[in-house]
């Protein structure tokens, strides 16, 4: 993430928001026919922000050469990240993931059914106490309107190439998906299920914030309402603004797959 900025101080975990939306019609994955996502680099931005003490529940995925993603606690079993992040082997809790204050083994993954989606869950090898973030429902498909925070471990240079490895925030403003005929077609997005965040004063995500959770906040407490994929491409690596994936477009497959993991606690 790009920006200079101070610490942010240390906050609780964040609780569920209450409230209820109309139901849209439900999302399907077979519907998606973009074809799949590229595996084979971690494509990720967060080029700007505040360091940030202050958000337990988001976390990064770390691979054999260092931080790879950044990702979201759904459940105590369940990282909400990015696809593509798929190589990570280790979640590292804490502010700055080269000196965590835990960390966990990755299980496993789960994947919704359509390949292009990219968003995935870290199945981790024992429960994390982090109190996770709650996530808009497949019921609420009202487009966001004012601020939103972006969450992420990633570099901190346009380049993309340093400075990654330490949580940062920035806010920024947005009035709706940003994602419509005209710019599926500029900058790559798929309006069935993604959105578009222009960069904001230069702040931007950037290498490493790929998985990173969008945070609204609905009556006081903060929510997820899209993860982090990657760059709207540009002249910059980072900077250009991203693209988001839209997680009410993805959730009765999150809440499903939340429910299985919760019930497999309760078996004997």
């Amino acid at each position: 993430m790009t920006t200079a900025t101070s610490i942010g101080a240390q906050t609780p975990a964040d609780p569920a928001p209450s409230g209820s939306a109309k139901a849209p019609p439900e999302f399907d994955f077979e519907d998606v026919a973009h074809g799949e996502l590229d595996t084979e680099e971690e494509e990720t931005l967060l080029a700007a922000g505040t360091a940030s003490g202050g958000h337990p529940a988001v976390v990064a995925l770390v691979g054999e050469r260092g931080v790879l993603c950044s990702g979201a606690v759904v459940h105590p079993r369940l990282v909400l990240t990015a696809r593509h992040c798929h190589r990570a082997k280790v979640v590292a809790f804490g502010l700055d993931a080269r000196q965590a204050t835990s960390t966990r083994k990755v299980a496993g993954w789960v994947f919704p059914p359509a390949k292009a989606v990219d968003v995935a869950l870290v199945v981790l090898d024992r429960p994390t106490d982090v109190a996770p973030y709650p996530f808009r429902a497949a019921t609420d498909t009202t487009p966001p309107r004012g601020g939103l925070r972006l969450i992420g471990y990633g570099a901190t240079d346009v380049k993309g190439r340093s400075g990654s490895g330490k949580r940062h925030f920035v806010d920024v403003q947005v009035s709706g998906w940003g994602c419509d005929t005209a710019r599926e077609g500029s900058t790559g997005c798929h309006r069935d299920i993604e959105m578009v965040i222009p960069r904001s004063d230069g702040s931007d995500t950037c290498a490493g914030d790929s998985g990173g959770p969008v945070l609204e906040e609905v009556d006081g407490k903060r929510r997820i309402v899209a993860v982090t994929s990657r760059s709207v491409g540009g002249v910059l690596a980072c900077g250009d603004g991203g693209i988001y994936t839209r997680v009410d477009r993805l959730g009765s497959w999150l809440t499903r797959e939340v429910a299985r993991v919760e019930a497999e606690k309760e078996k004997p």
